[in-house]
């Protein structure tokens, strides 16, 4: 019996040494029973726990990515429609006004008579 909790101590510290292990569990990939068991058979320096230390390094930008992901999914049809309303009209409104431009800039003889240098040179008389 001593050294089963001896074993189960063991084991316990090696988790707290490698929290990412524990997310295994929470994430419901796992189970403390499989863990425990590999953990018995290849010891602590196995490879397979420290391939997961060096993917829990990239964990921040995955977390990244879910949350923005779970943001798209918040997102309301309605209201994403509207956001392209609006910017389909500003972009309508910002056409317009070039247009603008360049209607006023050719009747006084600006960038599109001419020349590029010659162009360049009526705009800024």
């Amino acid at each position: 019996m001593e050294e089963r909790e001896k074993r189960l101590q063991e084991f316990k510290s090696f988790l707290v040494k490698n929290p990412h292990i524990i997310q295994k569990v929470r994430k419901k990939e796992s189970t403390w029973q499989d863990l425990f068991e590999e953990w018995y058979l290849f010891g602590e320096d196995d490879k397979r726990w420290k391939a997961d230390n060096d993917s829990s390094e990239s964990a921040p930008s995955k977390q990244w990515i879910h949350s923005i992901k779970n943001k798209l999914q918040s997102l309301d049809d309605d209201q994403i429609e509207q956001y392209v309303e609006q910017c389909k009209d500003a972009l309508e409104m910002v056409s317009g006004l070039l247009s603008q431009f360049q209607s006023q800039a050719s009747k006084k003889g600006g960038p599109s008579s001419g020349t590029k240098n010659e162009s360049y040179m009526t705009y800024w008389k």
